[in-house]
């Protein structure tokens, strides 16, 4: 449980800065007009990207080491603690995925419906909540199925 915290806390650190990446992007005019405080912060943002990167290869990398088989597949990349043999976790996993699944399909069009309102007002701070907003769904999906997932597993 303590590496699937981990995990999921890493994706959604990921999201963030990579949403506050972006914004930084769009922020200016012309990518030939940077002044030094704006450069400043991008480089900030970007250098908090790759650590939350670094951390989540490191976490690979442990998970990697400390698995029996030495073997990594693409499931145990998205979710650490996915064990297929086990057919107790495989049906809190199926369970988890339903219900992020479906927290995702209804904040969805909620969602767009946001981001259309919102670009619908000028200046920077609309164009960081669209992006905030458009970030909000994988977040949303990550923290429904940590806390389904924690739910049934402590059943």
């Amino acid at each position: 449980m303590r590496s699937l915290t981990i995990a999921i806390s890493l994706r959604v650190l990921v999201t963030i800065t990579f949403s506050l990446y972006a914004f930084s992007i769009f922020n200016y005019d012309s990518p030939t007009s940077l002044s030094s405080s704006n450069s400043s912060s991008r480089l900030y943002i970007m250098l908090s990207f790759l650590i939350v990167l670094g951390l989540i290869h490191f976490q690979q990398y442990r998970y990697i080491k400390n698995s029996p088989d030495g073997r990594f597949v693409m499931k145990e990349m998205i979710l650490p603690e996915f064990n297929s043999n086990d057919e107790r976790e495989a049906i809190i996993t199926g369970k988890a995925a339903k219900n992020a699944l479906l927290a995702i399909l209804i904040l969805t069009p909620i969602a767009l419906a946001t981001m259309a309102l919102m670009l619908t007002f000028e200046g920077k701070f609309p164009i960081m909540l669209t992006i905030l907003t458009a970030a909000s769904i994988p977040i949303t999906g990550l923290i429904t199925y940590y806390f389904s997932y924690r739910h049934h597993y402590l059943q």
